[in-house]
């Protein structure tokens, strides 16, 4: 079992991802880097979040996709039955560590799994990803010609999941590194065999607000918007619960169907599955349902969201 942990970095002055009005005055910048003192008088880096990484932004496979992979390093993994071949995450931040242009540089150099608005952890994988992997592989979910969402890919394994399958896939992470190091070629690896089609995939970057925004406008007819959205390990913020209910149900068609995998409760943070499950029943849009728990260790869960 991998060792899952949550380093937060405390940041008193960052505001919940949806207060736009108070992020709009920031200046956009990459590097919005403070010193202060902490208890014992010493100085410490203290990061601040800006629009630079909010902001959402499309990505696209390039027509020559062997370069993606130069110079990466892979590891072997297995969700229930399904095997992967993803980025070596740990290689990745060792590069990142030398770049000095983005808050995630100083998030990981602090030995932070994640730092709320800043860096929301894609460079790891996390286990509700291979959960949700696991339970669509044993449901048999089908995903041919569906269009499907991942909100907080991450790695990606839900999504290129349903790509194998049939799926048009957009992948959406918070910061663009992610995207650039790990998603995409994480999906050029696992989709080789694909090759002799166009692979029917995209990639955000962005925060919820703006994604919503940017794919509320070519998504506004119900044919245009996506019969699955995939989610995991991310409710673990209570902040976060109403920019992600806002997206689902801004971008689910009217028969489609949510999946998120995420932790009971989250240690700490307050988030978790009983939390957003109240959210989901006060705002009374949707209908939620557990359709598969694992007991073991920090209990995990599926649940199955619908529209009402």
């Amino acid at each position: 079992m991998m060792d899952f942990k949550f380093g937060f970095v405390v940041d008193t002055d960052a505001e919940p991802e949806g207060n736009q009005q108070e992020k709009d005055k920031r200046t956009d910048t990459c590097n919005d880097v403070t010193n202060e003192k902490n208890d014992e008088g010493e100085s410490r880096k203290k990061l601040k979040t800006s629009d630079a990484n909010t902001n959402a932004k499309e990505f696209y496979l390039p027509d020559v996709q062997d370069e993606i992979l130069e110079g990466k390093q892979t590891v072997k993994l297995v969700a229930g039955l399904i095997d992967f071949e993803v980025i070596d995450s740990e290689n990745v931040e060792l590069k990142l560590k030398d770049r000095k242009d983005c808050q995630v540089v100083e998030v990981i150099s602090e030995n932070s799994d994640l730092l709320p608005n800043v860096y929301e952890g894609g460079l790891k994988i996390w286990e509700c990803s291979l959960d949700l992997v696991e339970f669509m592989n044993d449901a048999s979910i089908e995903f041919k010609d569906t269009k499907v969402l991942e909100l907080g890919c991450g790695a990606g394994l839900p999504g290129i999941y349903a790509l194998q399958h049939g799926a048009e896939v957009v992948f959406q992470d918070f910061n663009e590194e992610v995207i650039h190091e790990v998603t995409i070629p994480n999906v050029v690896l696992n989709c080789k065999m694909l090759r002799e089609r166009p692979l029917k995939c995209k990639f955000m970057s962005g925060d919820w607000k703006h994604v919503e925004s940017m794919l509320g406008e070519t998504h506004r007819k119900d044919s245009e918007q996506f019969d699955v959205i995939l989610t995991s390990e991310t409710i673990y913020s209570i902040e976060s619960h109403e920019s992600l209910h806002s997206v689902m149900k801004c971008l689910l068609k009217t028969s489609g169907t949510i999946y998120l995998a995420a932790k009971t409760h989250y240690f700490g943070v307050g988030g978790g599955t009983r939390m957003f499950e109240e959210l989901i029943n006060k705002k009374g849009n949707f209908t939620v349902e557990v359709c598969k728990t694992y007991p073991e260790g920090v209990q995990r869960e599926i649940l199955k969201i619908k529209n009402k």
